[in-house]
């Protein structure tokens, strides 16, 4: 049970995808309860005068009144507000809490979109929609390529003793069978392509990685002897089940990532500058082969190339958007942006001028096609972009 007032990071993620409109029936029910909770009052006026501050147009004079209304409906917000039993635990809802929080969070989720839509483009022509299904591969010891969306819900088939199964959510699952096993290595590489969601697998030894688009990892059917090895291309996220006398390694190319059991987020693109480790639970040692290390502590982030630059209290939640079905972006340069984008809609990116001294922030749901998030850029007045087939043109704004 979530200690009350103790929101864990989630309030400013819930309210993220409730104005990018993509919280669950699950994730709905949540937030509201957290805005029911007194304990949370200030953080919750702190997040929602972060976005509202961040959705209004400082040309504009019309914003005024909405500050004044946020204000009065932010003091409406008081614990000491009657409140009535629910059930016969005695549970309690602020109902008066509740529906002014219900009508904050639709006023700031209005207005985000009112003034950010304000100086939006024409429309873009042509269109990409975002990737509606997963088009995950698994190549198996023996070369045979397993296409994920090709096979039923259920047991796909067993090797050295482990059972490989597909979920009814389309997690991909490793679980070892009471049968004895063969000991022998065997891998397997799950890889997800260029315009394909995210895929979810669980490892043989309870470990779970989530896959974005564009990347792949190589890992044992069956982990057999003193350390669990497995190497990455791309973006990935691991939940490591604890094993104090077998480590589990992240390998891409000359890098180590060393952990017992953790929470963390790799970057490893091939496209990218630098490789990124970002800690969010537990700690992991990062070694290079010339000899360079460092250890990781929660919400660190280490920056590697042939060097290994470590960076404090970095923006956790910019970096696991994309496993939340989001963009976020905060001060980004546009070339990365777009690489992400590339990989997200499957698309080819062409520039007819140098944009590359361009930053920008703001949130979209990875959900929408990719017109709603070119205009978000366009909105900016800087950039402008065409769409013909699956290449994205990007240009400066008042150049053809």
């Amino acid at each position: 049970m979530q200690e009350a007032g103790k929101t864990d990071d989630q309030l400013p993620l819930l309210i993220e995808k409730f104005i990018a409109n993509t919280c669950s029936r699950e994730e709905m029910n949540q937030l509201l309860l957290l805005a029911n909770d007194a304990a949370n009052e200030k953080e919750i006026g702190e997040v929602l005068k972060s976005f509202w501050d961040k959705s209004k147009d400082e040309s504009a004079e019309d914003h005024v009144d909405w500050d004044e209304r946020m204000k009065e409906m932010l003091e409406e917000i008081k614990p000491e507000t009657p409140v009535v039993k629910l059930d016969e635990r005695k549970s309690r809802i602020n109902w008066k809490r509740m529906m002014v929080a219900a009508s904050l969070l639709f006023l700031v989720a209005t207005s985000y979109w009112y003034f950010n839509q304000k100086k939006a483009p024409q429309e873009i022509a042509g269109d990409v929609k975002a990737p509606e299904t997963n088009r995950a591969m698994i190549t198996l010891s023996n070369g045979k390529k397993v296409y994920l969306d090709d096979v039923s819900n259920g047991t796909v088939m067993e090797q050295s003793g482990v059972q490989l199964r597909k979920q009814a959510n389309g997690q991909i699952v490793y679980s070892k069978g009471d049968q004895p096993r063969n000991r022998e290595l065997q891998y397997n590489t799950l890889s997800n392509p260029r315009g394909s969601r995210v895929i979810d697998v669980t490892l043989s030894d309870g470990s779970r990685v989530w896959l974005n688009a564009g990347s792949s990892i190589t890992y044992p059917v069956d982990f057999v002897g003193k350390e669990r090895d497995v190497a990455i291309t791309g973006e990935a996220y691991f939940e490591v089940a604890s094993n104090a006398t077998v480590p589990f390694k992240v390998n891409k190319n000359d890098l180590d990532i060393t952990v017992l059991g953790t929470h963390f987020n790799v970057n490893a693109y091939n496209d990218e500058a630098q490789t990124k480790i970002t800690l969010l639970e537990g700690s992991v040692r990062t070694d290079l082969r010339n000899g360079a290390t460092a250890i990781l502590k929660p919400g660190e982030q280490a920056n590697v190339t042939n060097q290994i630059k470590l960076l404090k209290d970095v923006d956790v939640q910019q970096v696991m958007a994309w496993k939340e079905g989001m963009f976020r972006f905060k001060d980004s340069n546009i070339e990365d942006i777009m690489r992400q984008a590339a990989r997200w809609y499957d698309v080819d990116i062409e520039y007819k001028t140098d944009v590359s001294d361009l930053n920008f922030g703001g949130i979209v749901s990875r959900q929408a096609n990719i017109s709603q998030l070119l205009k978000k850029l366009e909105a900016t007045e800087e950039l402008k972009f065409k769409v013909e087939g699956r290449k994205v043109i990007v240009m400066k704004a008042g150049r053809n």
